[in-house]
């Protein structure tokens, strides 16, 4: 099975947002201010770490691609990109 970096982003939001409310509803009602005062610095830090490690894995996974890109092996290259010179479509054929 393969886990796509988008996908487990996704899947860690969801779970530190799920597990903060959920300590909040398992706390006694009359400290669920305090529960919240206490969780919620740990679910920013959370929330924090995962969107500089996603962006991270980016980064690096980019640099990678590009510094081994080979032109024969890119599969989403459709036709060769081809430049002409002296060639302008603004106001026609002059």
């Amino acid at each position: 099975m393969r886990v796509k970096k988008g996908d487990a982003y996704v899947i860690c939001m969801i779970a530190i947002v799920t597990l903060s409310v959920l300590a909040v509803l398992a706390a006694a009602p009359d400290a669920r201010a305090a529960t919240i005062a206490a969780i919620f610095p740990g679910a920013i830090l959370g929330v924090v770490g995962v969107t500089t490690s996603f962006i991270a894995g980016n980064v690096a996974d980019n640099g990678v691609k590009g510094r081994f890109y080979n032109a024969a092996l890119d599969t989403q290259l459709k036709e060769p990109r081809v430049e002409v010179s002296g060639f302008s479509s603004i106001g026609g054929d002059q």
